[in-house]
């Protein structure tokens, strides 16, 4: 299963050991080494840095460390594949605009697939990648809430 590392801040803090902290799990102390992603809000948009390659070894990770930033919104992901090919699509977090604001998506478990087709129908927005969690991130925007 990936793992998630969020924060949520008040005033703008940087992430560079927590990031650090995290990124060992994906591919040193962790087996999640399929790829991972940030996510940051900036100035009103998001930043995103994804790579298919290990966290614990990524070169956008190194420059992230080189390079710190601050934000009160911060998303990451590293991933363990269990659906879909290892490609940068299916690495998270995905990021997609609706009503002219982008939002951030990220999704840690497994999701039963024909279930969420059957429930919740495209409409006008597609998933990019294969994995089960765009393809809840794209469903859910034209669903609204929903009743489980």
């Amino acid at each position: 299963m990936c793992e998630l590392f969020a924060l949520s801040s008040r005033h703008p803090a940087t992430v560079t050991f927590s990031l650090a902290e995290f990124s060992r799990r994906g591919g040193i102390s962790g087996p999640h080494k399929d790829g991972w992603g940030v996510a940051y809000y900036r100035e009103g948009d998001v930043r995103l840095i994804k790579d298919t390659g290990p966290a614990s070894s990524s070169t956008c990770l190194h420059f992230i460390q080189d390079h710190p930033f601050s934000s009160t919104t911060v998303i990451s992901h590293i991933r363990k594949t269990t659906q879909g090919s290892d490609t940068l699509r299916n690495c998270q977090p995905f990021a997609r605009e609706l009503g002219g604001a982008m939002h951030v998506f990220a999704h840690n478990g497994h999701l039963d697939l024909p279930e969420l087709i059957h429930r919740m129908p495209l409409g006008t927005h597609r998933p990019l990648g294969e994995s089960e969690s765009e393809s809840a991130d794209g469903r859910s925007r034209m669903a609204g809430p929903r009743r489980w």
